[in-house]
């Protein structure tokens, strides 16, 4: 069943639609002015709650719903390097499209 190209195709779509979820409850959590994108000082706050679980072991994070999942990566790029290769629109912040585009890259190195 899971080798069915129906299948894959509809868990691709159930991933990207759990993906959007999650990145809008990352946003909301870390968009501490409400301005709907995250500024540096917020890219900072989200940086360090990823840099804690991406050292926590495996086994500790099993069966737990970590907010920051999809951007758990142990080579977290600075705030520096993810607003100049992310923020597309140049505005000093990330918003909904550019976090998620940081979101599918860290996915793709795991």
């Amino acid at each position: 069943m899971e080798m069915e190209p129906d299948y894959q195709q509809k868990k691709k779509t159930w991933d990207a639609d759990q993906l959007d979820i999650q990145l809008k409850e990352i946003m909301q959590k870390f968009d501490l002015n409400g301005d709907g994108k995250l500024d540096r000082e917020e890219l900072e706050r989200l940086k360090a709650e990823v840099a804690v679980f991406s050292q926590a072991p495996p086994e500790i994070l099993a069966g737990h719903k970590i907010l920051v999942a999809p951007l758990i990566s142990k080579n977290f790029p600075s705030v520096p390097t993810i607003l100049k290769k992310y923020d597309t629109n140049h505005d000093g912040s990330l918003n909904i499209g550019e976090l998620k585009a940081l979101a599918h890259d860290i996915q793709k190195r795991r």
